[in-house]
């Protein structure tokens, strides 16, 4: 039987799989950037509550992280082993969407119970479709390079995504409010038009996926119950335990915190640092994907021409010195001013999505040559755990920023300190936490030519098997 990770992608494959970033993008951007500036301005929940919210929500959610991961690895079914787990998150992840962005007026309690199910509803049905679809791309093709081709374009169209969820909202929100509505009618509105947009981009991925998520109808080990959480834990146990893991993880924390933290900053420090616009910001908001999109060829190129590691230090490295040259030393001054923080941003950014995934898969052959076994599911869950623990720590940690340095949300105008607690938070946390990050893609130890020397061993102990078989 011909091995479908053999043949080469052709570009329709390619843009159907590649569909689901939209879903990834919209989804994840959308929350990251304005679920904290809603719960505050808009559903008027203190800081430090709004942010603790988000984090115990995402932190929940991620439980069932590696569980989804697991299951997708032994699933059965005739629509094959990634497919099924798309098909139940898109409907639940719409929904939770919508919910996220209604307001409510009830007591504290209730209210904050109501955006804490919400709030984890949304995270858990994202982990459903994020993991297994990430694990698609492995399952797409086990090639060095076109892993790294697949993953740039798919990451491209990811950018659309971003744009959609970034610069457009401010702007029609403040069209809507303009013709009447009120803010939080407006915020839910838009909430469910991104909805809309994600779930019919992530049902083009599952049709087009057919001709790679091919049906299973057997499996050689299935486990349940009790033998079924051991044997959950002891697969997880083993991937933590391989090298590369641990400074995966390592610099999954870092980034992902630093994004989380830039993300849902952006709206504090345009509204009440810069004064801009609903205009203006949603141009700064366009300038990350658009700047996303000026780097993806050069970090491509890099990618296969020094090694996808050094070219993801190189270029975190640059845009950490960019955000503090920018931001720290000449200071971010009005609209291009935060344009080129933008950019600079964006530089580490982009090669840390663009590349790292790529990475992880590359673990999927680390572990098969060191375990004998292929758990693509599982590999990929860890990022997606690290995306919604740190999503909703970065969060809180923002949370708490602007609780300490006196953010008031009932003031249009706020206080020095509050002002200079906001622009620490985008300007120099980032900056630092992408230090960390490159430190710790500097310690994986997958180089290109590791990966081959892997694939070759893998071969060859595959050949001496069937030659003692026979």
């Amino acid at each position: 039987m011909t091995d479908e990770r053999q043949t080469k992608l052709t570009l329709k494959e390619k843009l159907g799989y590649g569909c689901g970033g939209v879903t990834d993008g919209a989804n994840y951007t959308f929350m990251g950037s304005y679920m904290l500036f809603f719960l505050t301005t808009v559903a008027h929940v203190d800081p430090a509550a709004a942010g603790t919210l988000v984090a115990a929500g995402s932190i929940i959610s991620a439980l069932w992280n590696p569980l989804v991961g697991f299951l997708s690895d032994r699933t059965v079914s005739r629509f094959g082993k990634r497919r099924p787990f798309l098909i139940a998150a898109s409907l639940p992840l719409a929904i939770a969407m919508v919910l996220c962005f209604t307001r409510i007026e009830a007591p504290d309690v209730l209210r904050n119970i109501y955006y804490g199910f919400a709030i984890v509803l949304f995270w858990c049905s994202f982990s459903t479709f994020y993991g297994p679809w990430l694990a698609l791309g492995a399952d797409y093709t086990a090639e060095y390079s076109e892993r790294t081709e697949l993953r740039t374009l798919t990451y491209g169209i990811t950018l659309t995504g971003n744009a959609l969820s970034l610069g457009v909202p401010p702007l029609l929100v403040d069209w809507f409010a303009s013709q009447g509505m009120s803010q939080a009618r407006a915020w839910q509105l838009m909430a469910v038009i991104v909805a809309l947009i994600t779930f019919c981009a992530l049902w083009m991925t599952i049709l087009a996926a057919r001709s790679r998520d091919l049906p299973r109808r057997k499996i050689a080990t299935q486990t349940g119950g009790a033998a079924g959480v051991k044997a959950l834990c002891r697969d997880y146990l083993d991937i933590l335990r391989l090298r590369p893991t641990k400074f995966v993880l390592g610099a999954c924390l870092c980034h992902i915190t630093a994004i989380g933290i830039f993300s849902s900053d952006r709206l504090y420090f345009f509204t009440y640092n810069l004064q801009l616009s609903p205009l203006a910001t949603t141009l700064v908001m366009l300038s990350f994907p658009l700047a996303g999109v000026i780097v993806l060829r050069p970090i491509l190129t890099l990618s296969k021409w020094l090694d996808k590691r050094k070219a993801l230090i190189f270029f975190l490295l640059t845009a950490s010195a960019g955000c503090l040259l920018i931001g720290e030393l000449i200071g971010v001054r009005g609209f291009w001013g935060m344009v080129a923080l933008t950019f600079a941003f964006v530089i580490g950014n982009s090669a840390f999505w663009q590349l790292m995934p790529v990475m992880i898969y590359d673990i999927s052959e680390y572990d098969e040559y060191k375990n004998g076994k292929r758990r693509e599911g599982i590999i990929v869950s860890l990022q997606t755990v690290m995306e919604t623990i740190c999503s909703g720590t970065a969060t809180m940690l923002l949370g708490f920023i602007l609780q300490l340095a006196g953010f008031d949300e009932t003031q249009a105008v706020q206080t020095d300190g509050a002002l200079a607690g906001v622009s620490f938070a985008i300007c120099a946390l980032p900056a630092i936490l992408m230090l960390g990050c490159a430190f710790m893609v500097y310690k994986y130890p997958i180089t290109k030519q590791v990966f081959n020397d892997i694939k070759a061993a893998i071969k060859s102990r595959k050949n001496t098997d069937n030659q003692k078989m026979l």
